[in-house]
């Protein structure tokens, strides 16, 4: 059983807990938010778990392997090495860290205290990824290649103040 925290209280921290409910190797053990009414409210709908605003205290805490952090990104970094230098296994959301030499010192630390470090990218695992892997042999020598990557926009949202971020 991997008990395991979230670092933020946003859309995407609700998508990773109704997945993370469906798995019976998981257990949501603490709710972390800047803010004490959120990280409450997390905690009691997504529970049972004990929540907290002190990421040391969560960094700290005996009950937690793991933390899922999916906080804003400028926040990914200095969050993650703070739960890796805890020995707590960390997946980050994209984008992990800002630059090349953040990645390497998380990758350091991560290694230095034998805990895993994982971004949440699901790309290889849509069907889409799957279908191109199948038909690449089609296509023969490949010369060059360019991708580009888009995603709906949640501008409206956060304008309207539905789109949640702490």
């Amino acid at each position: 059983m991997i008990r395991f925290a979230t670092v933020g209280t946003n859309f995407i921290v609700k998508q990773f807990l109704n997945a993370a409910a469906r798995s019976n190797e998981l257990f949501y053990a603490v709710s972390y938010s800047r803010d004490r009414e959120k990280a409450k409210a997390f905690a009691a709908e997504y529970g049972p778990c004990r929540y907290c605003t002190d990421l040391l205290e969560l960094a700290e805490s005996k009950d937690v392997d793991a933390a899922y952090v999916a906080s804003p990104n400028s926040l990914h970094f200095e969050q993650s090495v703070l739960m890796l230098s805890h020995g707590k296994h960390v997946m980050c959301e994209k984008t992990i860290t800002s630059n090349w030499m953040e990645l390497n010192k998380l990758v350091e630390i991560a290694d230095k205290n034998h805990v895993v470090l994982l971004e949440a990218m699901r790309f290889v695992f849509d069907p889409g990824f799957a279908i191109i892997q199948e038909n690449l042999k089609r296509l023969g020598a490949i010369r060059r290649v360019s991708f580009q990557y888009c995603q709906y926009s949640l501008w409206k949202e956060w304008r309207k103040g539905s789109f949640g971020v702490s």
